[in-house]
């Protein structure tokens, strides 16, 4: 007795085991996925997130411990109510593709806008609770942790970026430009921005001196840099039409940035 085999039907028959045979394998690699536990200290960070009209709390979380991917990330939940914030940090989660770069796990938690008041933090490391506090003013942002080792806080305050305000730097490459830098500040005076006094303090976006005034950015990248912040409740669009004017003027000479306290970057 002789049996008839189709070769074209077997083929595709292997081929359709080899396809499931893959996606076996490629499903079993991304449930694959550790989820260890957390061997460092979490370093946190804050941040103000500047979204058109809303300003909202960031927390910057990252270990202490440096792997060996770029992207290693912190498993966390999180539980609001009106005057209490929990959060716990459940594990490391090792990337399926390696960023081949070292660099700590890290995650990002937005908190939103926190109306003025007092919150009772709970942060949950290793199932091990860490009491503290934040305090929301219309200047500023305060967390405090009592006997803080799992849990570090590079700094406790973090003032708030008032309304209205704008804020840049002019770079240029020779000194013999600073006057025509200054011009630039002037303008945005007679546009109608004012000048203001602001509280000292790392603003994460910039710095504020004792003097009460910006300072200079760190790694700038020009060889001269002039920082300007001020009060603006004008129309944008005339800022907008200003730095055109400022890029037909003095073409590559200056280079202008201004930030808003909406989130907005603007260049000539």
């Amino acid at each position: 007795m002789y049996f008839r085999i189709d070769s074209k039907k077997c083929m595709r028959n292997i081929l359709k085991i080899s396809s499931l045979l893959l996606l076996t394998l490629i499903s079993c690699k991304k449930e694959s996925t550790s989820n260890s536990e957390i061997d460092s200290a979490i370093i946190i960070d804050t941040r103000e997130q500047l979204n058109n009209d809303r300003q909202t709390l960031l927390l910057v979380c990252t270990t202490q411990k440096i792997y060996g991917c770029g992207n290693y990330s912190i498993h966390y939940k999180i539980d609001k109510t009106t005057n209490r914030i929990d959060i716990a940090f459940e594990g490391i989660k090792t990337p399926n593709i390696c960023l081949t770069s070292l660099g700590p796990a890290t995650t990002f938690i937005d908190l939103g806008t926190l109306p003025i008041g007092l919150y009772q933090l709970n942060l949950t490391i290793n199932r091990t609770v860490k009491k503290g506090e934040l305090v929301v003013t219309p200047d500023r942002y305060s967390i405090s942790i009592p006997n803080q080792t799992q849990i570090q806080l590079p700094k406790s305050t973090l003032p708030r970026i008032p309304s209205n305000t704008i804020w840049g730097t002019i770079g240029y490459n020779k000194a013999s430009s600073e006057p025509m830098a200054q011009s630039v500040v002037d303008a945005l005076i007679q546009t109608g921005a004012t000048t203001q006094t602001y509280a000292e303090g790392n603003y994460w976006y910039f710095n504020i001196g004792t003097n009460g005034q910006i300072l200079s950015p760190q790694n700038h990248g020009y060889w001269f840099v002039k920082p300007f912040i001020l009060q603006y409740l004008g129309d944008i669009d005339k800022i907008k039409t200003l730095l055109q004017q400022i890029k037909t003027q003095y073409g590559n000479e200056l280079h202008v940035t201004i930030n808003t306290s909406k989130g907005e970057v603007l260049y000539n």
